[in-house]
């Protein structure tokens, strides 16, 4: 196959939409994301695509690939939505939110599924060999939520329908909401009623429409399933009571029909110590090349840390068991209260290094032993790409 994808930023939580024009032939085409890099021997990442043949009902799948290794998350389905004569246009669309993915074809809803396989990708297009279609009206949109399965059409049914913040039916999307994911300066105590902000907007999706006089109430905020407040706002503020992981649900009191169904639960961490990275710059050309992150370090206790650690660490594909590192190191004191963010550190990619996807690690140590670690995956491209 042959496969052309969007080097320019990487995506999380997002509603990929794209139009495909007949010309000739009928090999499969379609669209490509959470994906690492091209449709190579090394390919990484999902394809939402569809096939058809004269004399055959046309058919669409999801196929999750892993360093080349293929497997189906939705398996070939008959579908007849799909319009098959030359020069008929068909939308692909799939939106991807946490680790749920909701696919439509031609604005209706055909099927989902759920898997923890990659947090994260590129997005792009795939057409077969030999086979001519048109790519028009490309769209990536960030920060997209699935419409919660309680409120969510049947499949085969367009989608035309969603709530306001009263749970009554409008055609505007709902306003999206959450964290920037990508961007480590962001990643503060703030997440906490962002968080929550994001289960209220759950919340008043999954109101069924049910009687057109009910008067909205409240919403009832729970954490760890006990019932911490009310608000008639879309946000609501929680002051934690200690360091460690909450689970957090909304639900909507309507007058006289009484409490919704829960909305999907939201987990929030409050670390004492909070690191991450976030990958910048991941695709190396063959002759070799410098791949960019940003790394924050946020100590929220006051006490110091003495002999912290950061080390860095690259791992070879197939198999990541042949690891190089630490290639970086450096150690220092943690001071009460300090916050460390350096928005571009730089690594070193040689021309000797072997195509495929590799997978950088930083890891931060405490006294010699293992206390944080993340890791994200770089291309490094072959001389004929």
């Amino acid at each position: 196959m042959n496969s052309f994808y969007y080097s320019a930023s990487y995506y999380h939580n997002y509603t990929l939409e794209v139009e495909i024009e007949n010309v000739e032939f009928f090999n499969v085409r379609g669209i490509i994301f959470h994906s690492l890099g091209p449709v190579d021997e090394y390919y990484t990442g999902y394809g939402f695509w569809y096939g058809f043949h004269p004399g055959d009902g046309p058919e669409y799948t999801v196929v999750k690939y892993y360093e080349g290794t293929w497997s189906y998350a939705v398996y070939w389905s008959e579908t007849d939505l799909v319009n098959t004569n030359d020069g008929e246009i068909n939308v692909l669309k799939v939106i991807s939110f946490e680790n749920v993915f909701d696919l439509y074809i031609n604005d209706t809803y055909v099927n989902s599924f759920e898997e923890d396989f990659l947090s994260w990708g590129y997005v792009g297009l795939v057409n077969g060999d030999g086979n001519t279609v048109r790519f028009n009206e490309i769209s990536c949109t960030r920060d997209a939520q699935l419409m919660d399965r309680s409120v969510e059409p049947r499949r085969g049914h367009v989608v035309e329908e969603w709530l306001d913040p009263a749970g009554n039916p409008t055609d505007q999307p709902p306003r999206m909401s959450g964290w920037p994911w990508d961007d480590p300066q962001t990643h503060d105590r703030r997440s906490e009623s962002e968080s929550l902000h994001s289960a209220q907007d759950d919340a008043q999706r999954r109101i069924c429409v049910g009687n057109p006089l009910d008067e909205f109430v409240e919403y009832r905020v729970y954490r760890n399933g006990t019932l911490i407040g009310t608000t008639e706002d879309t946000v609501f503020t929680d002051q934690l009571p200690q360091y460690g992981t909450y689970d957090y649900h909304v639900t909507a009191y309507y007058d006289p029909e009484g409490e919704s169904i829960p909305s999907v639960t939201k987990t929030v961490t409050w670390n004492a110590v909070t690191y991450s990275i976030a990958e910048r710059n991941i695709i190396v050309p063959a002759s070799g090349g410098t791949i960019t992150y940003a790394a924050q370090l946020f100590n929220e206790l006051p006490f110091t840390f003495a002999n912290v650690t950061y080390q860095t660490f690259i791992a070879e594909p197939p198999f990541y068991s042949v690891v190089h590192g630490p290639l970086l190191q450096r150690t220092f004191t943690l001071a009460p209260g300090q916050s460390i963010y350096i928005p571009e550190m730089t690594q070193t990619i040689p021309a000797d290094a072997g195509p495929g996807m590799y997978l950088f690690t930083g890891r931060l140590l405490y006294n010699g032993n293992i206390a944080r670690e993340q890791s994200f995956y770089f291309h490094k491209m072959s001389g004929g790409e």
